[in-house]
């Protein structure tokens, strides 16, 4: 497609580099996914499609983070800030404050994050009003949802948290994927060991084990639970219960 393409032809040539490297991204090999989307941006920018132009900043900056570029990473969250008054359709705009809520989480910097993924919720509840993709947008929903609590759990804002994974518990569809479910349970754990409410946290602990004796690369999440029960009895100087959980 690249080679058919008029030299002049910028938004043919554009396209085709930017679903180079996305399959180059897919595939992991990451050098020249950035290669190919670095190419479609510059064209895209050059010819003013400024949908398009998101879409490569997106995953520009999955590979950036991805390959440690984070000069590369810092440059184009910079130009993604700057176009955030431009006027984009809903969908647009809620990729751009989810890129920038997660960069925000990724430099530590949670009441950003909080702010950017807020923003991302009510331009998801728009986009669902209009019934256009509503399996995606519910899934988003639930997504950003959990991202919330997830930064809140940085912040040791436990109530907060458990609000907000409440509301993904709620709203969340029958299709969520079971890797999802199992990290969700994790956040559940650390939310009620926070709280010291261990009956719940131990009632969660269960939910999750449950769902990974039926696939077994869930195990890995399992771990995950028994290195944050671990953490709490340690911190609570039970120092033989954290032991226990250690080996398991």
């Amino acid at each position: 497609g690249i080679s058919l393409s008029k030299q002049d032809d910028l938004k043919n040539i554009a396209q085709f580099q930017y679903i180079v490297g996305r399959s180059f991204q897919e595939i992991k090999k990451l050098d020249s996914a950035i290669f190919y989307l670095e190419a479609a941006f510059e064209k895209y920018k050059r010819i003013k499609m400024h949908k398009e132009e998101i879409a490569a900043m997106q995953f520009l900056n999955y590979a950036y983070y991805q390959t440690g570029k984070f000069t590369k990473r810092d440059q184009i969250i910079n130009q993604l800030k700057a176009k955030l008054n431009q006027p984009v359709d809903l969908r647009t705009k809620s990729v751009m404050t989810s890129i920038l809520g997660e960069y925000s989480f990724n430099n530590d910097a949670f009441e950003a994050a909080i702010k950017y993924k807020m923003e991302t919720l009510k331009l998801i509840e728009q986009l669902l009003l209009t019934k256009e993709n509503v399996r995606v947008d519910s899934l988003n929903l639930g997504i950003v949802n959990i991202q919330i609590a997830e930064t809140y759990i940085k912040m040791k804002q436990f109530d907060r948290a458990l609000l907000y994974l409440k509301i993904f518990e709620k709203k969340k569809t029958s299709n969520i994927a079971q890797i999802t479910a199992a990290k969700v349970y994790n956040d559940y754990i650390m939310v009620y060991l926070g709280l010291n409410n261990l009956d719940s946290a131990n009632a969660s602990f269960n939910k999750l084990k449950l769902i990974a004796q039926k696939e077994p690369l869930l195990n890995e999440e399992v771990s995950v639970a028994n290195n944050n029960f671990a953490e709490y009895y340690l911190q609570n100087k039970q120092t033989d219960v954290a032991l226990k959980f250690n080996k398991q």
